[in-house]
């Protein structure tokens, strides 16, 4: 149906922001934003996607205000979000 598929194509494209990151050197914390903004929209359209913003999230919030977190920490739950998201996608695709 056309509501899967719009969640689908949204999930899919998080996973753009969040493999820049962990792949072309000298990322800056900067690029976690469009990752925020498409992690929060995907979790709007489909709610399984909540715990993926909320790791996202508190990655990013981690690593722009680095004494609450160690990078190590918020590198692990963007890899983490990363997984999920391609979980969902893959789900998603076996229903359709």
């Amino acid at each position: 149906s056309r509501s899967f598929r719009s969640a689908q194509s949204t999930a899919t494209a998080l996973l753009l922001p969040l493999a820049i990151v962990f792949f072309l050197p000298r990322m800056h914390e900067r690029y976690f934003y469009l990752a925020d903004a498409m992690a929060i929209a995907a979790a709007a359209e489909d709610r399984r996607m909540t715990p993926a913003a909320g790791l996202i999230a508190l990655a990013a919030l981690g690593s722009y205000w680095e004494t609450a977190l160690p990078l190590s920490a918020c590198a692990w739950m963007m890899f983490a979000a990363g997984i999920w998201t391609i979980g969902h996608t893959q789900r998603e695709e076996n229903m359709l």
